[in-house]
């Protein structure tokens, strides 16, 4: 993309980065992504592959800290779309369907 984006603008910026925002970079990257994909992959190790599950819950959570921190409102869309995201987290899982056999009582 960065050629796309040059060529659009005519050509590389002239911008000079001081060593405090390329150790800000480095910090995102190392603690921030980093950290992020070590936990993920140490879940994955010894959860199992329910440890995926973990990627579709902090959209949630950014609603419910954007209505609670910066009063943002929410909205019949917002709680729509909350809860397809934890019915879908809620069948890739498996727990819909184990709670559906349950119901009927039947068994795997």
């Amino acid at each position: 993309m960065w050629p796309v984006a040059f060529a659009a603008a005519g050509g590389a910026p002239d911008i000079d980065v001081g060593l405090k925002a390329w150790l800000a970079w480095l910090t995102l990257g190392v603690l921030g992504t980093g950290l992020a994909y070590i936990g993920y992959y140490w879940l994955i190790a010894n959860v199992g592959v329910l440890a995926s599950a973990v990627t579709y819950i902090p959209p949630v959570i950014g609603l419910a800290l954007g209505a609670l921190v910066l009063k943002e409102p929410i909205g019949v869309n917002v709680v729509a779309g909350a809860a397809i995201i934890i019915l879908g987290v809620a069948v890739m899982t498996g727990r819909v369907g184990s709670l559906a056999r349950a119901m009927l009582g039947q068994e795997r």
